[in-house]
């Protein structure tokens, strides 16, 4: 799911990695949007557990370059969503190099990101926040969350029984012989 001033769902609940890798590559559109609401984004996220069997690994990979404020009524809405569905949020923080460091959070007071990070941090779920100022970073942190959430993912996905593909172009190739032989028939009653 991206998410900018409303959340997009991109793809259903996969294990097709290049299914994810292509909805990745078509979200790039180059500058990202400046407007985004991670409280909505998070809510539809968790939405997206919402009747589903508990099997698998449960987890939300938050990757974002900025924090939000969240009022009372979204802190609420998040906190009881995740406990509910028992969801671990890991937030892969991609960190400017005048943004808040997490590891020094009293150093920049009441910034957006230092709250967003101090709210997840009262979650009753697991928490972990990784910064990520570099590539090499990032790919870190994605291969430390690929360590700790690695169960398989039930999803459902619909596969055909039976390929009918080649019995349906034989029967438009024979119903278009019976048009010509239909077609000669009634040109040489008119001969």
């Amino acid at each position: 799911m991206f998410f900018s001033a409303n959340p997009i769902h991109v793809v259903p609940f996969t294990q097709h990695d290049e299914v994810v890798q292509a909805a990745i590559a078509a979200g790039v559109v180059g500058r990202w949007l400046s407007d985004t609401d991670v409280g909505w984004a998070m809510i539809a996220a968790i939405k997206e557990f919402d009747q589903r069997a508990y099997t698998g690994s449960r987890i939300i990979l938050l990757v974002s370059d900025g924090g939000a404020k969240l009022d009372e009524p979204t802190q609420r809405e998040i906190s009881a969503g995740m406990l509910k569905n028992r969801i671990a949020l890991n937030w892969i923080y991609l960190r400017s190099v005048n943004g808040p460091d997490f590891n020094n959070p009293d150093a920049y007071g009441d910034s957006l990101e230092v709250a967003l990070h101090r709210f997840f941090q009262t979650l009753r779920t697991p928490y972990r926040a990784y910064q990520a100022q570099t590539p090499e970073d990032l790919a870190q942190a994605i291969a430390e969350v690929g360590k700790q959430q690695n169960f398989p993912l039930d999803y459902l996905e619909q596969i055909p029984r039976q390929d009918y593909s080649r019995y349906c172009r034989a029967l438009a190739a024979l119903c278009c012989a019976m048009l010509l032989v239909y077609r000669s028939l009634q040109l040489r009653s008119f001969a």
